[in-house]
Formats: structure tokens, sequence, C-alpha cells
């Protein structure tokens, strides 16, 4: 029995790595920012210690909601291609040895 996913073109599984990458990497960088922060923020003389929802709220109060998002550009590319690259080779492999490709032991793996 075969599904949709089962038959979409290579392309349609890499635009869906693309997305799934960028989207993934939205809800995780506005947290590995105040991390970052907050390392920056540790041992420093006179600075007294300060937590991450502090540090976040402060930023966003001086500097808006997009702060958070600051760099994003150069990651959001790179792991969006990553997740592209991933999703499509992975179909690839999988019809490859679904089809009985290699040496017909492995061509049980995509049942």
């Amino acid at each position: 029995m075969s599904s949709a996913k089962d038959d979409a073109p290579a392309w349609a599984h890499a635009l869906a790595g693309q997305v799934a990458g960028m989207v993934g990497l939205s809800v995780v960088h506005p947290i590995d920012t105040v991390k970052c922060r907050v390392q920056a923020t540790v041992g420093r003389p006179g600075v007294p210690p300060v937590s991450g929802v502090a540090l976040a709220s402060q930023l966003v109060r001086r500097d808006g909601l997009l702060a958070l998002y600051r760099g994003i550009g150069a990651p959001m590319v790179a792991y969006g291609m990553i997740n592209a690259v991933a999703f499509s080779t992975n179909t690839a492999v999988v019809r490859y040895l679904r089809d009985g490709g290699g040496d017909g032991v492995s061509a049980s793996w995509g049942r």
C-alpha cells in the first residue's frame, strides 16, 4: 500500500526538509540567544548574576521582540539546507532499498 508521501517527488521532500529546518530554528534561536547572553554575563566583575527570563524580558523591552532573532539569517539558510539534504537523501535511500536495490538483503527495510 502506497501513500502520497511515498509517491511525492524528491524536490517535495527537500522542500519539506527546508521548511522543517527553518521552523525548528525559529523556535530554538531565541532560547539560544538568551543562553549566549547569560553566558556572556557570568563571571564579569561588578555584574550580578541574572536569570534567563529576566535577561530575555530586558532584551525585549530595550530592543523589541526581533532582538531575540538577531543573527538568524545565516543559520536559517544552513539549517534549511542541511534538513533539505537529509530529507531528500532519506527518501532516496528508502526508495532504493524498498525497490530491491543493493545486495537484495537490505531490500526488506522499506516494508
